[in-house]
């Protein structure tokens, strides 16, 4: 009975019946009849023209000059190992049929051969064959590897721009047992998420409609396909989380920023969020792993140590840590979520939440220290500066359980905990942290001296990052720099902390930098209706205070290394005026202006203040391009704390003066010649009052 189940295997078996009639020993079954009554023996020269025509070419050419001369090989009744082909030639006979298949786009063909090879291996029965199959399949009598041919499948449906054929291709393999390729993988997963369009499906409806139902459960700790709104996105997280779940599948940096970039494009950041935790427990799990090989204890047990050392070279290659910049992507893109304008509108609610749940599950890895980056400052920053709000997100309670808390408290209880958590050992535990660098440093001061009000949290950090620990760790000390001694400066007018501000100063004082050399050091006090201990309210900032009144200011504040090059800026002399400024010392700043600031020369103005002619005389030399150049670097905070200091001090003339440079210097600063690449700027609005103020005090004389 002629086979029908496909034109070409009909083909294909009609040629090949007539010089295999007397073979006993059957390796082939072409399914198409109830008796199945074909039977071809798969030998060397005539298997892989039985699988098909165009593959016994190649395979021939390789083997016999005469590839239909059955004479010498064929035996009567009897069947010779020696003449049968080996594993990898027929696995590669598979795979040029499934490629010669595609090149002429018959996916029908191709399918079947791919299939008929997976059975062979007899797999698992939750991938059973389809009734279809079953009545047109090839029927192999020992097993023969699917990988190549799988992978050939793969990137044919890629090239015919099938993805989601490819992705369901792929996971079978996978539910197999077949590893793939990794750059076959990340071909499937590009290809899945460009399906998607360039269009970002956060301009929609569908996924805020779909985040309204899902916001309000605990399901949104637990990364689900669903998540994500496109549905090539939803196919290729299926299959990274199939490959996830498979021991042999080898994940890369590439794969990881596919989606996750894909994921932040659209706006999902949850399903970002997720993922990315994902990640790094999985990290976590493995670098615990190789510190529990570096401990003296598994070194007793040689099975358990070979056991672990197996398993952590298997994850080191499978599981590769994310790079930072991923990170950092995730957390700009929520940074820009809760800086947006709040509007009456439940598109921007909504949108809200989901950037306040994402963080929520950043702050958890950072609470339980999973987080593989010492660079963090950029996340601690959003913490402390999210929104005050009573909005609710999820998080996980140290006994696994889903809790809801207020964002804003969570956040900042997180960042309470971290003095108590900072990294000056290796544990072999599930601690996956690294020590923090001098830029996450310097934002934990900045949150212990400016939110939280706590000299006693700052000598943690400051102690922390003087720990001997840094000798010995391998990573660079977080060693003090310009930023560290203006965030302290800042903080002790805040406080109004005399000792705070006299350390810094003197420490800049022995650089004799840009002018500080001349101002008068001595201890000024805190006025003295200023107490700190006074106040009977219970709510957050009267503690606050109450705590900071009983705490010592005295900072343990290390001196800057001489071999490095270190000195004041812009910032550091607007710290130190504004806090002479608010503690009644205005009268130092007109006597040092022209120190601090030589381009005042430039301004056509009478008032010179207190300067004798040889002075005036050497400043009117300077030239006035290269003093606005200079001035457009300051800043417009810069002039607005000068200006303050000179209109409390009653010197109008200095305050005009000032107020013409600023001028100058804010339309210089919307120049190309001028800027140097920096942003341009405009006087804010306290400028402008300053001056009113001014005049106003001048027309009351």
């Amino acid at each position: 009975m002629r086979c029908n189940w496909f034109p070409k295997a009909s083909c294909i078996t009609h040629y090949s019946t007539r010089p295999l009639q007397n073979i006993v020993q059957p390796s082939v079954v072409f399914r198409n009849t109830p008796t199945h009554c074909l039977r071809v023996n798969l030998r060397q020269k005539t298997s892989a023209f039985v699988l098909h025509r165009s593959v016994s070419t190649s395979i021939q050419r390789s083997t016999f000059s005469d590839p239909f001369d059955t004479s010498d090989h064929l035996l009567s009744g009897t069947n010779t190992n020696e003449h049968d082909l080996t594993p990898s030639q027929l696995s590669r006979a598979v795979w040029q049929s499934v490629r010669l298949a595609l090149q002429t786009q018959d996916l029908h063909t191709a399918y079947i051969i791919v299939e008929s090879a997976r059975l062979s291996n007899k797999p698992l029965l939750h991938n059973a064959p389809s009734k279809r199959y079953r009545a047109s399949g090839i029927e192999f009598y020992r097993p023969v590897s699917s990988r190549l041919a799988g992978h050939a499948l793969v990137h044919g449906l890629l090239r015919l721009g099938l993805p989601r054929r490819a992705q369901v291709a792929a996971k079978i393999l996978m539910d197999n047992g077949v590893p793939l390729n990794p750059k076959t993988f990340e071909a499937v997963l590009e290809a899945l998420v460009t399906s998607d369009g360039n269009i970002p499906r956060s301009t929609g409806n569908e996924l805020f409609n779909f985040l309204k139902t899902l916001l309000p459960k605990s399901t949104i700790l637990s990364l689900n396909p669903t998540f994500t709104g496109g549905r090539g996105s939803r196919a290729a997280l299926h299959l990274f989380m199939s490959a996830r779940n498979m021991k042999q599948q080898q994940r890369t940096e590439r794969m990881y920023r596919t989606l996750i970039g894909s994921f932040l494009f659209h706006g999902e950041l949850i399903a970002a969020s997720l993922l990315i935790t994902i990640i790094l427990k999985d990290c976590a799990v493995r670098d615990a792993i190789g510190r529990q090989l570096a401990s003296p204890d598994i070194k007793e047990d040689a099975k358990l140590e070979q056991e672990s050392l197996v398993h952590y070279r298997f994850l080191r290659r499978s599981s590769p840590s994310p790079p930072f910049d991923i990170l950092k992507d995730l957390v700009e893109s929520i940074a820009g979520v809760l800086s947006r304008d709040p509007v009456e509108d439940d598109a921007y609610q909504i949108s809200f939440q989901a950037a306040l749940q994402a963080l929520a599950n950043l702050a958890y890895l950072f609470d339980i220290r999973q987080i593989p980056y010492s660079h963090l400052s950029s996340l601690i920053r959003l913490l402390y500066n999210c929104p005050k709000g009573d909005d609710l997100v999820w998080v996980t309670k140290i006994d696994g359980h889903p809790v809801q808390v207020k964002a804003y408290d969570y956040f900042h209880h997180v960042l309470e905990r971290i003095p108590n958590k900072l990294l000056t050992r290796w544990k072999p535990v599930l601690d996956n942290s690294r020590p923090l660098d001098l830029p996450a440093c310097n934002s934990l001061l900045h949150y212990a001296l400016r939110h939280r009000l706590s000299p006693s949290y700052a000598n943690n950090i400051l102690q922390y990052m003087q720990d001997p620990f840094w000798k010995h760790s391998g990573y660079r000390r977080p060693i003090p720099n310009t930023v560290t001694y203006n965030i302290i400066l800042s903080a002790g007018r805040l406080l109004r902390s005399p000792i705070m501000v006299d350390t810094v100063l003197r420490m800049l004082k022995d650089m004799n930098e840009h002018g500080l050399g001349t101002i008068d050091l001595s201890p000024t006090a805190s006025p003295a209706n200023f107490d700190l201990t006074r106040g009977s309210s219970n709510d957050r900032f009267s503690s606050a205070l109450r705590r900071l009144g009983s705490e010592s200011h005295e900072l343990s504040l290390p001196c800057p290394p001489t071999t490095k090059k270190f000195g004041a800026d812009t910032h550091t002399l607007t710290a130190y005026i504004t806090y002479l400024v608010s503690v009644g010392r205005a009268d130092v700043v007109p006597n040092i202006l022209f120190g601090l600031l030589p381009e005042l020369a430039i301004v056509d103005h009478p008032s010179w203040g207190d300067l004798g002619p040889e002075q005036i005389k050497h400043l009117r030399q300077q030239s006035r391009m290269d003093c606005l150049r200079r001035v457009v670097a300051y800043g417009p905070y810069f002039f607005v704390a000068i200006l303050n200091a000179v209109v409390k001090d009653g010197r109008t003339g200095l305050a005009e003066r000032v107020w013409y440079l600023a001028k100058e210097a804010e339309r210089a600063s919307w120049l190309p010649e001028f800027n140097h690449g920096r942003e341009p700027w405009c006087l804010p609005v306290h400028a402008y009052t300053l001056m009113l103020v001014c005049y106003g005090n001048e027309s009351r004389k």
